[in-house]
């Protein structure tokens, strides 16, 4: 079985594949639609007298050997697959669905993706941004709320893709270049720790960083003496003295 399309033969140049119509009738049955066994079952074939295929579609629709039961008529099937299979698929959207849901990184496979596409690939995969080209606001806000350090992948975020990083984790504040007040305020409201990765941050930022932990303190460069005394007071408290036993 492939990452996407398997198909059979009976030896005579005879395939049995589930196609994209056959993909859409049988996506709520128990077929699995790139296993030999279910293409089989369903064109009632008897699996141990056919030639089992496997097609990457993303290295040059080539043909892969996984199993020869019969007459090998593996050259004959590569004709056709290399024939028919890419205008049958290539174009085909529930096909390039099926393959972003699998991989994301696999949208760099596709011409002019669509943002349906672009969005099924980074809820997949939030990394693959960097294979779509000028992303819109959406799809940049999608990724970075999947995992904020993907921020690094984006040219140019705005504010709103910025918060909305630093609010997923707090260290993506670690790649952006020179963020505001704002983004630094949501960073260390996430994390405390984070404003070790935020330059000269001033007493307002620190405050907030040792409220949410006071352990930033130690993050911190010359901090100032009221942030320094709210960090100490938390250190001292009774519920904190507690939990250090």
């Amino acid at each position: 079985m492939c990452d996407f399309i398997s198909i059979v033969s009976d030896g005579n140049r005879n395939i049995y594949f589930f196609d994209a119509k056959r993909r859409k009738e049988l996506k709520d049955t128990d077929y699995r639609m790139d296993s030999h066994t279910s293409i089989c079952d369903y064109y009632k074939l008897n699996e141990d007298k056919c030639n089992k295929y496997q097609i990457d579609p993303f290295n040059g629709w080539s043909l892969i050997i996984d199993q020869i039961n019969v007459k090998n008529d593996f050259l004959e099937i590569e004709q056709l697959v290399n024939r028919r299979f890419p205008k049958l698929f290539g174009t085909d959207k529930d096909f390039q669905l099926a393959a972003v849901n699998s991989s994301g990184y696999y949208i760099r496979h596709f011409d002019n993706p669509g943002k349906e596409l672009q969005l099924a690939a980074i809820n997949n995969t939030p990394g693959a941004i960097k294979d779509i080209s000028n992303p819109d606001k959406n799809v940049q806000l999608a990724a970075v709320t999947l995992n904020g350090f993907v921020i690094k992948l984006i040219n140019d975020p705005d504010k709103d893709v910025q918060l909305a990083a630093v609010t997923q984790n707090g260290f993506a504040v670690s790649r952006i270049k020179n963020p505001d007040k704002d983004v630094q305020l949501a960073s260390v409201n996430q994390d405390g720790l984070a404003i070790g990765y935020i330059k000269y941050p001033d007493k307002d930022v620190q405050m907030a960083a040792v409220t949410q932990n006071w352990n930033a303190l130690s993050r911190i460069d010359n901090p100032d003496d009221d942030v320094r005394t709210i960090a100490m007071s938390q250190i001292s408290h009774p519920l904190r003295l507690c939990k250090s036993f």
